[in-house]
């Protein structure tokens, strides 16, 4: 009779499968955002600045949504004690294994919550709301929009971190955030920082702190502002996308809408030179045709009808420019005239 072979746990090999490569994602460690257009981010925001039109659509969007200020949600209804299930409408037993032993969120946290926002969040005076409305404005230009938690850690003899609490909030400037991460774009593999020490980065997860000799934490974002980087771990920052979430960073709409912007920047300042540099036309009055013989025909037969008429304005000089121009292919022509008019 065969002998059958019994296989343990602890003789099986363990494999997975490979994760997806992203081709936005081209170094390892700080992961630098795709420069659509060749256009930076703050060059991004100063043309959302210049423009009038962009202004008051992100302006009119952030008043829309924070009429009426925000209110707090309910995670869940209930929680099942027995298998962890939450519930987002009152049940009276759990939908998946049919305790009875059930609980409903603490309203002493929502006491907490309200307790910590109900004046300035931070040392610069800001009120919770001031800055909801920022990373609103950061995720309508950049899509991208970054909540720093300032926490305070306390920790054992052996450096490990035992507790911690939130003291302040900041908005994280898109610019300067970065996401740090493996050639796969996962976070907390490739940066190791110490948490008295963040100057301090390592490469290898087991590595010790060169100054206090303390563990590591894996790093998730790093703040490069002012030549310096300012490195964060897991829990400390919070990102955001709305309109293009992806594995690293979203796609700003204002680079979607970049040939637009800039049409209307340069209408703004053709207009803005003509008035401070030179003087515009009364009238101006523009004519496509194919047939320019036509056009001094067209003029002359228009002169005379309007002398005939008894209008309050009269026909006094008649200056004609012909432009001509090249446009899918078929030749055209703009006939401008300039009016000087009299009552």
């Amino acid at each position: 009779m065969a002998e059958k072979r019994r296989f343990g746990i602890s003789g099986l090999f363990r494999r997975s499968t490979p994760k997806p490569a992203d081709r936005r994602v081209y170094n390892i460690g700080i992961q630098e955002r795709e420069q659509s257009y060749m256009m930076t981010a703050p060059m991004v925001y100063n043309i959302t600045q210049q423009s009038v039109i962009v202004r008051t659509c992100i302006t009119q969007l952030k008043q829309e949504i924070f009429r009426r200020g925000y209110i707090w949600e309910k995670a869940y209804e209930a929680r099942c004690n027995a298998c962890q299930k939450t519930h987002q409408r009152p049940v009276s037993e759990c939908a998946r294994c049919g305790s009875t032993d059930l609980v409903k969120p603490d309203p002493k946290q929502l006491e907490y919550a309200e307790k910590f926002i109900e004046g300035y969040i931070n040392k610069s005076e800001q009120l919770f709301i001031d800055v909801l409305k920022e990373l609103e404005d950061d995720l309508n230009i950049m899509d991208d929009a970054y909540i720093v938690l300032v926490k305070e850690y306390y920790l054992d003899g052996n450096g490990k971190i035992r507790m911690h609490r939130i003291k302040e909030l900041f908005r994280g400037d898109p610019v300067t955030m970065a996401i740090y991460a493996d050639e796969l774009g996962v976070r907390g593999n490739k940066g190791f920082t110490c948490i008295n020490h963040r100057q301090f980065v390592a490469q290898e997860p087991h590595e010790l702190c060169s100054e206090c000799g303390s563990n590591l934490h894996p790093v998730h974002y790093v703040n490069r502002a002012n030549g310096e980087e300012q490195f964060y771990i897991e829990g400390e920052v919070l990102h955001f996308s709305k309109y293009s979430p992806s594995r690293l960073y979203g796609h700003s709409p204002v680079m979607t809408l970049f040939n637009h912007i800039m049409t209307l920047i340069a209408m703004e300042n053709y207009v803005n030179s003509s008035y401070t540099k030179s003087r515009m036309p009364r009238g101006l009055l523009a004519v496509q045709t194919r047939n320019m013989d036509s056009m001094p025909h067209f003029g002359e037969a228009s002169k005379k009808e309007w002398n005939k008429t008894h209008t309050i304005f009269r026909l006094w000089e008649l200056k004609q420019t012909m432009v001509r121009v090249q446009s899918s292919g078929l030749s055209s022509w703009t006939a401008s005239k300039k009016w000087n008019m009299f009552q």
